[in-house]
């Protein structure tokens, strides 16, 4: 699926973020074709990742 399309977005918004009073601080995002479905994220605390994640389609 849409796993790509999900990365890109969050990194989109982590990059417009970055230099605003509230930065996402996510350090990577990435996915496997060998796993559907999934999709990683690198952050020093789960609260930035649940933010950006919000709101976004095929996010469960």
């Amino acid at each position: 699926g849409c796993e790509r399309d999900i990365i890109f977005t969050l990194m989109r918004s982590t990059l417009d973020m970055e230099y605003t009073a509230h930065p996402l601080s996510i350090l990577s995002a990435f996915q496997r074709n060998s796993l559907p479905g999934m999709v990683y994220v690198e952050a020093r605390n789960s609260d930035p990742v649940q933010q950006a994640l919000q709101g976004l389609l095929g996010v469960y």
